[in-house]
């Protein structure tokens, strides 16, 4: 799991905390790369027209989806703790990377391309692995014993 994405143990509450300027409703597409992006493509060529454009992914979540899954799979209970994306950058993120969250916040995913189409669009669909999971497959234990 990326770091800057993954939940911090807050201490005081043995909780943890998903602390992101992404807002709520945001919904974010996910995919494995390694695993999914084959399919996609072997789609894309054996069975679409010329030129489609696909945001492809394995799950499509808001936040509040996402720490949910991740609360399940980890056996550990988790929050969002929302944050502008100003109090990011005051901690040290890049506005290079904020900006992209901003416009997140205001957009859907793909908004910037047109004529995107999403997996649903597909004439055959494409299957592949749960963002939630591939979370239960994962080592919590270690993951969260990493250092930061």
């Amino acid at each position: 799991m990326n770091r800057l994405l993954a939940p911090k143990l807050d201490e005081s509450t043995g909780r943890f905390k998903f602390v992101l300027p992404v807002h709520d409703h945001t919904r974010l597409p996910v995919i494995d790369p390694r695993k999914s992006t084959g399919a996609f493509v072997r789609e894309l060529i054996e069975d679409e027209a010329p030129g489609i454009k696909l945001c492809p992914y394995d799950s499509d979540l808001t936040i509040g989806q996402i720490v949910e899954a991740w609360s399940k799979a980890s056996g550990k209970e988790a929050v969002y703790v929302p944050v502008t994306t100003h109090d990011t950058h005051r901690v040290g993120a890049l506005w290079e990377h904020l900006d992209a969250i901003d416009y997140l916040n205001e957009h859907d995913y793909e908004a910037s391309v047109s004529g995107v189409i999403r997996p649903l669009r597909l004439k055959t669909k494409v299957e592949t692995k749960p963002f939630e999971e591939w979370l239960k497959e994962r080592d919590w234990h270690g993951e969260l014993a990493r250092p930061a």
